[in-house]
């Protein structure tokens, strides 16, 4: 019983999360800071955000090691935001301040992978969203 609470709290912070950043908290940064303000914020927390997500994904895992397809989906949402916060994100980074600087390539480059970070996030708000049915069901 206390196993299954426990899955199930880490699956939901981890679909809320998702959720709340990708369409709240992203959107409202972007519209109401300006320039370097909004950037300088999103880069302290986006790393954050991705921290979290591991941590929270890692304990869903241990807590559904009963249920395997859940513990796969919850450690399958920790091993993407590790990947997203220690390989992605510093070069997103770099490529946003080349684009700053007017480097056209930079430019492309840094459009491309934030799609590809978007698409990851749907990926796993996905999975996370599967793991809750699963528990539901």
């Amino acid at each position: 019983m206390l196993q299954e609470i426990a899955r199930t709290f880490f699956a939901a912070s981890i679909f809320g999360a998702i959720l709340a950043f990708g369409g709240v908290v992203a959107p409202t940064v972007m519209k109401y800071l300006e320039g370097d303000e909004g950037a300088n914020f999103l880069r302290r927390l986006v790393p954050r955000y991705y921290f979290f997500l591991v941590v929270t994904g890692l304990l869903g895992a241990f807590s559904s090691w009963e249920e395997p397809a859940q513990a796969f989906g919850m450690a399958l949402i920790a091993a993407t935001s590790l990947f997203v916060r220690e390989v992605m994100l510093p070069k997103l980074f770099a490529l946003r301040d080349r684009q700053m600087e007017s480097d056209r390539e930079a430019s492309a480059k840094f459009v491309r992978m934030r799609r590809r970070l978007v698409v990851l996030a749907a990926a796993q708000f996905l999975v996370a969203g599967a793991v809750l049915a699963t528990i539901a069901w």
